[in-house]
């Protein structure tokens, strides 16, 4: 799976490593190139862009899905997008995004941000069509082997489509507004 991520941080950095041993792309922004050019380098990043509008595009591209009588097949996957952030922007982040995003995309915010701030960009992303999961790290203590342990909020759906994301990342649980599962 291709994802963005912004931010790349020491809990970043730890999240990019594992989604990169487990196979998936990871391609992020951030305004440090020095930084970005030396996480490439060790091979902990699949890709980098120096502003979130060529994020979104590279994230949004088609991907090879297969053949079919000799032809290749694309599909449109939603574009998957990971705000590591700190809570103080995260709106601001959110905001440049959701300006850049279409439906069906998914953002995936580990602001650690409160229940009642999530529902409401929860709400805001589904006007959009686009679906936001919050994410509350229970430990931001973390080594590239043990993951993480984390609580997902959101819908469905997006949960579903990012089950293997959420997977690699470490041992989660999921809630919706109506229920709570393990």
């Amino acid at each position: 799976m291709k994802v963005g991520m912004i931010g790349l941080g020491q809990i970043g950095e730890v999240m990019s490593r594992r989604l990169i041993s487990a196979g998936h792309q990871v391609h992020i922004y951030h305004d440090n190139i020095t930084k970005a050019d030396d996480q490439y380098e060790k091979g902990y990043i699949s890709g980098y862009t120096t502003s979130v509008q060529s994020l979104v595009q590279v994230v949004r591209q088609k991907e090879l899905y297969g053949k079919k009588s000799g032809e290749t097949v694309y599909v449109k996957a939603p574009g998957i997008f990971i705000m590591v952030v700190p809570t103080e922007i995260v709106e601001d982040t959110l905001d440049e995004l959701l300006r850049l995003c279409c439906e069906g995309d998914i953002v995936i915010n580990y602001g650690n941000s409160s229940v009642e701030d999530c529902w409401k960009r929860e709400e805001r992303c589904a006007k959009l069509g686009i679906a936001y999961l919050d994410c509350d790290i229970n430990n931001d203590t973390c080594d590239v082997g043990s993951g993480y342990n984390f609580m997902v909020r959101g819908g469905n759906t997006a949960i579903a489509t990012c089950k293997g994301i959420f997977h690699t990342l470490g041992r989660w649980e999921y809630t919706t507004k109506h229920s709570s599962v393990i």
